[in-house]
Parts: C-alpha cells; sequence; structure tokens
C-alpha cells in the first residue's frame, strides 16, 4: 500500500497577461464574446452589454470597446444565457438560448435596430451566435451525458465515438488518443489533476476500476488534443477535461438502482447444473442541489455506490459446477487438501473461488459564492475508495489452480479538494484563482492478508501433481517463501 499527496496552487490568470505555472492547471470556463453594429454596420461603441445565466441568475455587465467588441471571460459552462444589449441610440436588444462549451466560446454578431420599438428579443441561431473552437477537441454537454446509453456509467462510454479516441477493452479500457499510449494523457476535475500519479492503472484514472466520481455529477466532458491555451500541459495525448455540476435557482434531485443476482440467473449450462457462487450486483446512487440563498449560495451533492459480485470464475475442480474442469483435480481433492492446510499448518484456503467482488463508494459535493456581482467562488470535494478481488498468479504459468488466498484486493481510495475565485475588476482585466489538493492511496494486498511485509506474513504452499502434471498452491505469490511442498499422487 502506498500514499501519493498533491498540493496545488494558481496565481491569477489575466487574458492580457498570462503566467505559465508549472502544475498546468486545465480550464473549466469559457466565455462570451462578440460585437455590436449599427444598421449600416458602423461599429457601436459605449453600449451596454449584460449577460445572465438564467440558471443561477448570475449576471455581468460592461461596456463595448471602440471596434464595438465585448468580453466576458469566466463564465460557467452551459447556460442557457442571455445577453442584452442597451444603447442610448438604438433599440435596445436581447439574444437568448446562448450556450457556451470547454471546447469553444460563444461568439456574437448583433447588429441594432433604429426606430420606435422599445426592445427586440432574438433566439440565438447560427446567423447571431457562432462556436469559436479554442484547439482541435470534442465537447460532451449535459444533454448527451444524460442521453447517450452508457452500461457502465462512465465518461468512456461517451468519449470512443471521437475517431480520434480508442478505448482498449483488452487493457482494462485504457484510453488512447490520436494512436498514444494511454499514459500519455490528462485527466481533470474542475481544473484539479486527477491521473494515475502511481503509473498503475491501465485507465490513466487515479481510481484503478471506476470513474473517480459519480456519473451523474458529470456536467460537461471535453477531450482536448491541442489546447491553445497556455494554461494546459502534462500531456502529449490528450487532456480529458470534465466539469462538474453544481446547484441553482430550484431544487433538483434525482436517484437511480440497479439490482442483478445468481437467483436472477440461468442454473445450468448445456443441460449441466452449474454454480454461480451467490453473486450480488447491486448499483445505486442520489444527486441533490439547490439555493442555500437565492441568487447567491447554491450546494450541489451526489453519491454512488457499486457493490457488484464481479467477474465469474469459470474454471475450477471438476465435480464442483465449473464452466471448465480442471481434469486433475476433483471437488473432493479440493476439499481434502483444504482440510489439510487447517488440520496441519494452521491456514485458512478461504476455499475455492468462484466470483470476485467489485465494490466502489464515490461522493462529491460543490458550493457556489456569488460574492459579489464581479466575483464569484467555487468550492470542490470528492473521496473515492473502491476494491476488487483480482487473480494473482492463478491460471497462470506459475499454477493451475489456487485458492482464494492466493488472490489480492486491488484498489485505491481518493480524496480531493479546490477552491477557485474568479474576479472581473474592468472590463477589460480578469483573474482566477485556484488551489487545489488531492491525495491518493493505492491499496494492494492479499484477500486473507499476510503479505511479506506484514508482521506475521503468511507464507507460501505449492502443491505439485507429479502424476499428471500440474501446480496449486495457497498463500500470496510472492508473499513470503515457499514453506512446504505437497505432492499429490
Amino acid at each position: 500500500m502506498g500514499a501519493a499527496k498533491a498540493l496545488l496552487l494558481l496565481t491569477a490568470s489575466v487574458p492580457a497577461m498570462m503566467v505559465v505555472q508549472q502544475v498546468e492547471a486545465q480550464q473549466t470556463t469559457s466565455a462570451i464574446q462578440g460585437t455590436v453594429t449599427s444598421p449600416n454596420g458602423d461599429a457601436v461603441s459605449g453600449a451596454q452589454v449584460t449577460i445572465t445565466n438564467t440558471r443561477t441568475g448570475r449576471s455581468a455587465t460592461g461596456t463595448t470597446a471602440g471596434q464595438g467588441r465585448f468580453s466576458f471571460s469566466g463564465l460557467e459552462v452551459g447556460g442557457p444565457y442571455t445577453v442584452l444589449i442597451e444603447s442610448d441610440r438604438y433599440q435596445t436588444e436581447q439574444i437568448e438560448g446562448v450556450f457556451i462549451s470547454l471546447s469553444s466560446a460563444a461568439n456574437l454578431n448583433i447588429q441594432l435596430s433604429s426606430g420606435d420599438i422599445e426592445e427586440i428579443v432574438i433566439t440565438a441561431a447560427a446567423s447571431v451566435v457562432t462556436q469559436l473552437a479554442l484547439g482541435p477537441s470534442a465537447a460532451f454537454g449535459l444533454d448527451t451525458l444524460e442521453n447517450f446509453p452508457s452500461i457502465d456509467r462512465d465518461i468512456r462510454d461517451m468519449i470512443r465515438i471521437d475517431p480520434r479516441v480508442t478505448i482498449d477493452g483488452g487493457n482494462n479500457d485504457s484510453i488512447s488518443c490520436l494512436g498514444g499510449n494511454n499514459r500519455f494523457n490528462s485527466f481533470t476535475i474542475d481544473g484539479v489533476r486527477t491521473s494515475d500519479s502511481f503509473g498503475l492503472n491501465a485507465s490513466g484514472f487515479p481510481s484503478r476500476n471506476n470513474m473517480p466520481i459519480p456519473f451523474d455529477a458529470v456536467r460537461e466532458t471535453a477531450v482536448e488534443f491541442a489546447p491553445f491555451d497556455v494554461e494546459y500541459g502534462s500531456f502529449t495525448g490528450c487532456n480529458i477535461n470534465v466539469v462538474t455540476k453544481s446547484g441553482d435557482n430550484e431544487f433538483h434531485g434525482s436517484a437511480f438502482g440497479v439490482f442483478n443476482s445468481g437467483g436472477l440467473t440461468g442454473s445450468k449450462i448445456d443441460g449441466r447444473q452449474a454454480r454461480e457462487g451467490g453473486f450480488r450486483d447491486w448499483n445505486w446512487g442520489a444527486t441533490l442541489g439547490g439555493p442555500i440563498i437565492k441568487d447567491k449560495l447554491w450546494f450541489f451533492g451526489a453519491y454512488e455506490e457499486v457493490q457488484d459480485g464481479g467477474v465469474i470464475v469459470d474454471t475450477g475442480p471438476s465435480g464442483a459446477g465449473f464452466a471448465q474442469e480442471l481434469p486433475f483435480l476433483t471437488e473432493a481433492m479440493a476439499d481434502s487438501i483444504a482440510n489439510t492446510f487447517e488440520t496441519v499448518y494452521n491456514r485458512d484456503t478461504l476455499g475455492v473461488a468462484r466470483n470476485l467482488p467489485d465494490e466502489s463508494r464515490r461522493i462529491l459535493g460543490r458550493l457556489d459564492w456569488q460574492i459579489t456581482d464581479d466575483h464569484r467562488a467555487s468550492f470542490t470535494y470528492s473521496r473515492l475508495r473502491e476494491e476488487r478481488q483480482d487473480p494473482d498468479d492463478a491460471f497462470t504459468a506459475f499454477t493451475d489452480f489456487t485458492f482464494l488466498d492466493n488472490f489480492e484486493i486491488e484498489g485505491s481510495e481518493t480524496e480531493s479538494y479546490s477552491a477557485r475565485v474568479f474576479s472581473n475588476w474592468t472590463d477589460n482585466f480578469s483573474t482566477e484563482i485556484r488551489a487545489s489538493r488531492i491525495d491518493i492511496t493505492d491499496i494492494q494486498g492479499p484477500v486473507g492478508g499476510g503479505e511479506a511485509q506484514d508482521a506475521t506474513p503468511i507464507p507460501r504452499i505449492e502443491i505439485l501433481n507429479v502424476v499428471n502434471p500440474a501446480n496449486g498452491a495457497s498463500g500470496p505469490s510472492l508473499a513470503a517463501p515457499v514453506s512446504a511442498v505437497l505432492r499429490m499422487i
């Protein structure tokens, strides 16, 4: 078992003066910009522009510059936003339904009208709003995440539809971008780099088996291959950028549950009775978000738990109901060996493995605070604990059969904290300050304990079949020296 800790502190980023940070935090916001012109196409300066996130009620106000340009950065992804343009020389105009994403900013071309009409309302259309790409990327918004059929409840189910991304099912669903190695990618959540610090996981996540956060906590995911922003770094394949949901001015909640068990499966294979080991699969979760103080302070929380019966072991002693029976070992022989271990060597073999459980618990909490019209803050906490049983050296070149005490528990425990403060000081000067910390503990060890570094290590016992050469084992594969060799004749 090992642990890794990281503390990240980022200084402000200013549009006119970008500072390259050693920790290379990633973008979590987007922008709305545009040009305001008169009926004859001349730039309109001094017009007041107000943007409002209709979901939370947050708004920001600025004025157009000499070329009729305006720009708002540090905005929450998603929307919808409304953009209101007011001028003492022309009609007031409002554009509704403007959406922004991690991979692109919204650019508006607004031509004001003259006349006696007090206000013109326009629903965002391609003629008014265009998306400016921030580099080669693919973004998957909330609609895609909610409507895409994800069997595993994992963002990998979505990002695989981009032809530049390949998911290797034979390597624990590792992610390859542009044909590169999965170790060359980066993974971030709300700007916190949450990649595999130990380098042991094919997924590239700090978690071995699941996403680090509940699936229903994700607002948007972007796969970024070569972003223009200098804040990006620490990858040559792609950056998988995840932004979490936040609360708004209305209470929203959700819940789901999926259940399966051995009682819901068949009991025979080709007419032969089979024993599946009594597995039980249970995946459930819930979310809740809303206002603490309307238009001022919001919360969001999500929880997801997986209790999976895991992989069903299909190979075992003959006569024990396995799909593939070992010709050199019967169920009676396995029971006799286990009894010998218990009575002679005081060893509990934990029996014959039939299924390998997989469990995880994930939680995320987020607070958003509108300090003033020009300053806001966001705080995120997430925690994951997962464990899974895997073969150590069962059914490999080293041995043909092992008891459950030869299997190992693999998993991780991850805690992440982040705080961000967004400030607009003038129309042309804004800052973003981030501080984050992530603690990762990697979990590895034999199912029954007793690895070599323990105070009371369990020695490995090997079984040799001298008639029909085949090997068996009890105890961790590399935990301690062999203390005994049994020969079956």
